[in-house]
Parts: C-alpha cells; structure tokens; sequence
C-alpha cells in the first residue's frame, strides 16, 4: 500500500531525504503505479527548486535525469509544467555566467526533451526562451530541438516586443526564434549541400515569411539559403522588398553584390557597402577583398593594394590573423612593385551614386522640371514630362542636394500624387533638352507694371517681390529668364519670370 499522505506530509515539511527514502521504497515495491512515480516526482521537484534556487546546475541536472526515468504516463502533465520552470530558472542563472558548462546543460535540455508538457503554455514558452539561449551558437542542436518544441506552439505573448527597463523595445521572443532557427538551417562551410533539402528549409521560411511578414530578416536568411544552391533567378523578388527597408546595412549591398550578374552593378553594390559599413569597418573586410580583386581584373593595381592594405590594418586593429587570400596577394609581384593609392573612397562615392536605383528596379525613371521652391515649408512644386503637376517636401524625401526653380532633376516615385505630397526614393540633379525646351525661355522686353504692384512683360508674369527686389521701374526693358508655371485660378500654364 503506498504511503501517499506521509510522503507529502514530510517533503512539505522539508525533509526531503526522509520523503526519498519512503517513496523509493514504495516505488521498488510498485514499479509501475502511476502514483508511486508520481510521489517520488513531487519529492524530485522539491529538489530541482532546491537546487535551482542555490544554482547547483550538476546536482539539478542529476535530479531531472531521474525524474525523467520514471516515464510519467503522457497525460500527467501537471508535474512536467512545474518542472519546466524551475528549469527555465536555472538556465537563465547559468547563461550569465562567465564560464558556462554546456555538457551539463545540453544533458537537462536532452532530459527535458524526453518530458511530456501542456502545449502551449506560459511554462512551454519560457523553456523556449531558455533553451534559445544555450543552444543558439549550436545549429545542429538548434535545429533538433526546434523541431521538437515544434514553432506552432508559440503563443501571441510570444510574438509581443519585449521591454527592457529603461523603455527600450526588443525584438520578441518569437523573432528571436524564428531568426535563430532559420539562420542554423543556412548551409554554411564545406559540408555537402543536399538541394532538395535546402528547398524544404526555403518552402518552410516562405510559410514563416507570410505568418510574419514583419520579421523582415526572414527574408535575409531566404537569399542566403537560395544563394547556396545558386537559384539566382528567385532571389531578387525575394531580396528587394528587404533591401528596400535594410539599405543602410553594409551586409545588405553585400548579399545584392552576389545576387546582380551585371559586373559594374556588383561594384556599385559593394562601393555602397563600404561606405554603409563604417561604423563596423571591423566587419567589411570579406568587402574590401572583393574591391582588391576587381580592382586587379583592370589593372588598376594601385587601388588594389589600398584595398588589400585595408584589410591588413582592420585585421591587425583586432589582433585577428591575416586571411589567406590577402597574404597571397600581398605575395604576388605587383603588390610589391606598385605604390598604393592614398584612399578609394573617391572610387566609392562616385560608384554608390546609383546604387539605390538598383534596389527599385520595378520603378520607372522620370525627368521633373523644378517651378517653384518655398524655403520656408520645403515644399518644392514641379512638372513631370507629360505636364503632370506635383509637389514634394525636400527635407522628408531626405535631398541633399540644392534645389533651385528651374532645375531638372532625374527621380524614380515610390508615390506619385497631384492632390497630396510625392514620396521619391531616387534623385539626382540632371538634363533633359526637350523637357528644358517645354518650360523654360529667355525673355527680353518692357515692363508693364500694375496698380497692384506686378507686372507683366508681354505675356511673362512678374512678381511683386522681384519688381521691389530690384526696383524696376514701368516700361524699362529687361533681359531675363522664365520658367512656365500653372496658375491654379485659371486652370491653364503660363510664365513666371525668375
């Protein structure tokens, strides 16, 4: 007859040892009752939050490893989900240790995964959260145990940012996850790369990429898995609409580098890396290797040993070794025979200037002709080709270039609009005959000046402030410029003296 009652009575009362002896006793006497095992297992948990509590990670990892050895039948999942908390305690405890003992913990992470807990819940999730912490710099044991904890288990917390307590927001548990599990499935290094398999990691993140579409570096390890089996024709669609919202990452450049077959757009691409990547030039060195061997393919040998000196003062900066491939070249005849170049970021700045083109690709490229500038709104209002009418604010479309009346200025729209402001993602100052031809002319004639203070010369409008700013008087002749503008009153263009 089991001895339910006195062993609950004594592990209650904190003799544990005593409660041991007695429910061992009962278990050796009826190995398989389900409430023999069950006894025994509440006195292992008074343990495990014993030891979780003094952090004695080997003595808990013993105690797991026998609860685990009774094989709880699969519906007693009441113990299991206590169990699961005190282990999530413990492992959050020894991650932040300096020297961690990953034998020990990848032991109470293999027991764990024998268990049988309520799917989903609370204690599922922050085993969850644990476990990612130890096995994350591990793909292998990564990937096998979240096949085991099976994502479908998350929960909406789960998806929540999670908030530190200084207010700042970070990236929630299921991202982390998800990035974690999908960046293990990446093939990396000289291990033989199985397609079919890959395609199923590529189909999985698909359905991953429209659960969460807001999990933008999804798409990031897609292009990674893609480029490893070389299915380039798929890429670009998929990379885009990430590069469009990452473009400030030097890493972003790189990855559309080995996407693009076109030479000069590589180059464009990884001139744009460079020079995104200076806050973590510590990180652009794979860059800097691949500008030295371009620059070698075109003789241009000066430049190639910049890069190539570059990469030595990066490396040597961190006290990291020297790449094989650098200390090649820097073998080779001409590194030693040619004088390098004080710098390349001329090279850079020049290349990078289309660079953002080539992340919209999709957009037409058009010509808009400047008719007026409000310095004190920013707002610039012009005419397209087609006499189609619009305006934009400078400071929101982040232009940095002077903007005149008159100008010509080559843009691609990600929105178009006559009634609300234009959002342009390309532009650059430009030429454009037939549309300077359209909506610009010289004018020479006399002034008729108003009762109201502007004026006209024959049919070129003159503003009050330029009649002032340069005291013309009625009926003196003058030499100027015009641009054509639309008077919204009359619903028709006409021209503005400038």
């Amino acid at each position: 007859m089991l001895r339910s009652p006195q062993i609950k009575e004594l592990r209650k009362s904190g003799k544990l040892q005593e409660a041991l002896t007695m429910a061992a006793e009962d278990l050796t006497n009826l190995p398989e009752d389900r409430f023999a095992k069950s006894n025994i297992g509440w006195v292992y948990y008074e343990y495990l939050k014993k030891y979780a509590q003094e952090e004695n990670v080997i003595q808990f990892s013993e105690i797991l490893h026998h609860l685990t050895e009774l094989s709880l039948p699969e519906t007693d999942k009441m113990l299991p989900d206590n169990v699961a908390w005190q282990t999530g305690k413990i492992i959050f405890k020894e991650v932040k240790k300096q020297r961690i003992d990953y034998t020990v913990l990848y032991k109470i992470i293999a027991d764990c995964m024998t268990m049988h807990f309520t799917k989903p819940s609370d204690g599922y999730s922050f085993l969850l959260k644990a476990f990612h912490k130890v096995l994350k710099p591990n793909s292998h044991k990564y990937i096998e145990f979240i096949n085991w904890w099976n994502l479908d288990n998350l929960q909406e917390a789960d998806k929540n940012k999670d908030v530190l307590p200084n207010g700042k927001e970070v990236m929630s548990a299921a991202e982390q996850v998800l990035t974690a599990y999908f960046k293990a499935k990446v093939p990396v290094g000289s291990e033989p790369i199985e397609k079919e398999k890959v395609l199923e990691s590529v189909a999985e993140l698909d359905k991953a990429i429209e659960e969460y579409p807001k999990y933008l570096y999804l798409i990031y390890f897609k292009v990674k898995m893609l480029l490893a089996i070389n299915e380039k024709e798929r890429l670009l669609e998929s990379f885009l609409p990430f590069a469009q919202k990452k473009s400030g990452e030097f890493w972003v450049w790189d990855n559309l580098a080995e996407i693009l077959e076109d030479e000069e757009d590589k180059v464009t691409c990884l001139c744009k890396a460079v020079l995104s990547g200076e806050r973590t030039e510590n990180m652009t060195s794979n860059i800097h290797l691949k500008l030295a061997k371009y620059f070698l393919s075109k003789n241009m040998f000066s430049e190639a040993k910049w890069e190539v000196l570059k990469i030595v003062d990066i490396k040597n900066a961190e006290s990291r070794r020297i790449p094989g491939d650098v200390i090649l070249l820097q073998n080779q005849s001409w590194f030693t025979e040619t004088e390098s170049a004080e710098n390349n970021f001329k090279f850079y700045q020049n290349h990078a200037e289309n660079s953002v083109e080539l992340l919209f690709p999709d957009k037409r490229t058009e010509h808009i002709f400047i008719t007026n500038v409000n310095e004190s709104n920013g707002m610039i209002n012009f005419t397209k080709e087609n006499d189609q009418l619009g305006f934009f604010n400078k400071d929101r479309n982040r232009l940095r270039f002077p903007i005149r009346a008159g100008d010509i200025i080559k843009v691609k729209f990600d929105i178009f609009s006559e009634n609300a402001p234009s959002k342009i993602i390309v532009a650059k100052r430009d030429s454009k005959e037939t549309l300077l031809q359209r909506n610009f002319k010289i004018v020479l004639g006399d002034i008729r000046i108003t009762d109201k203070g502007f004026g006209f010369i024959d049919d070129v409008f003159v503003a009050p402030h330029i009649i002032l700013q340069h005291n013309y008087t009625n009926g003196q002749q003058i030499d100027g410029k015009a641009i054509r503008t639309f008077n919204k009153k009359k619903e028709q263009f006409g021209w503005t003296l400038l």
